[in-house]
């Protein structure tokens, strides 16, 4: 075991370290640095980081991209001051923005002559949704057929153009005029869904395809 070096106490001012001492001071902080489990150098590393980085934000809020704002947690405060001083909603009023936007999508293309029917066909799609989830496991999504807010055609909220499939699905269809018709979604079950190679690929050479489905 090492005898345990003291280097002498240096206000920056009256005394100067010698070049033994700072080999001595370079050591060990090595010495204590190799101490640290990989865990710990990595978050002594991320608050070094994060601090830098908060000092080039004070001197200057446009040095640090947007991407490096929002990737790393411990500038969450400069990034949400960033997006203030720029005037870009937050990702809660994005999403509140969203749902207004496709709330009165959906009023203003739901008929009124079959509100009845509509709204027997959409309870028991719920309770469909539930049984297959509890079936299969995974999440199922109510879908519009022709999309609420297609830029070249939009359907209606309405039975007809309802249909029931897996999430991922939905999600990956967005506004896309794709899977319109009944029980199509069905022959995709066993492959892997890449939306890219099916959309380019399947629905030009389909009989379905005309010239809205262009759409993505």
């Amino acid at each position: 075991m090492t005898e345990k070096i003291t280097l002498p106490k240096w206000d920056g001012v009256s005394r100067v370290l010698t070049s033994t001492e700072k080999k001595r001071a370079r050591a060990a902080a090595k010495e204590r640095w190799n101490a640290l489990t990989r865990e710990q150098q990595l978050e002594k590393e991320g608050a070094s980081y994060d601090a830098y980085c908060k000092a080039l934000y004070k001197n200057d809020p446009n040095s640090l991209s947007r991407q490096l704002l929002s990737t790393r947690p411990g500038l969450s405060e400069e990034y949400e001051d960033w997006k203030t001083k720029n005037n870009i909603p937050s990702r809660r009023e994005m999403a509140r923005q969203h749902g207004l936007k496709r709330y009165a999508s959906q009023k203003q293309r739901t008929p009124t002559f079959t509100e009845e029917f509509d709204r027997f066909v959409w309870q028991e799609l719920c309770s469909l949704r539930t049984a297959r989830e509890k079936a299969t496991g995974i999440r199922w999504a109510i879908d519009h057929m022709l999309p609420l807010q297609g830029r070249r055609v939009s359907g209606l909220h309405t039975a007809h153009n309802w249909q029931l499939i897996p999430r991922s699905m939905n999600n990956d269809k967005l506004n896309r005029i794709v899977l319109t018709q009944p029980d199509e979604w069905i022959a995709f079950l066993d492959h892997e869904w890449l939306p890219a190679e099916i959309f380019c690929q399947r629905w030009i050479s389909s009989p379905n395809y005309d010239f809205y489905s262009v759409d993505y």
